[in-house]
């Protein structure tokens, strides 16, 4: 899923970039970083959230861990929307 994902950022308009990546396990998170140049990898999704350069996520947990994935940033608002809160 991962690999779909990343790509396909590239090709959006304008490009995006994907700064972070998040899976159960570090050496999986390092090696997706690494393959396709992301600076960031963790192994826990928390801290992808509260990574300052993290403006948007994309959730590509299992299904049952979505609620909890996706519940984290709305209850802690990241990029845009953080700077915006702070006004």
């Amino acid at each position: 899923m991962y690999h779909k994902t990343c790509r396909s950022f590239g090709r959006k308009r304008p490009p995006s970039r994907v700064k972070a990546v998040s899976s159960r396990r570090q050496e999986t998170a390092d090696g997706i970083a690494k393959e396709f140049g992301v600076p960031a990898a963790y192994d826990d999704y928390q801290e992808l959230v509260e990574d300052s350069d993290v403006d948007v996520v994309i959730v590509l947990s299992p299904a049952p861990k979505h609620p909890d994935v996706v519940r984290l940033p709305l209850l802690n608002p990241i990029g845009e929307y953080k700077a915006n809160m702070a006004q």
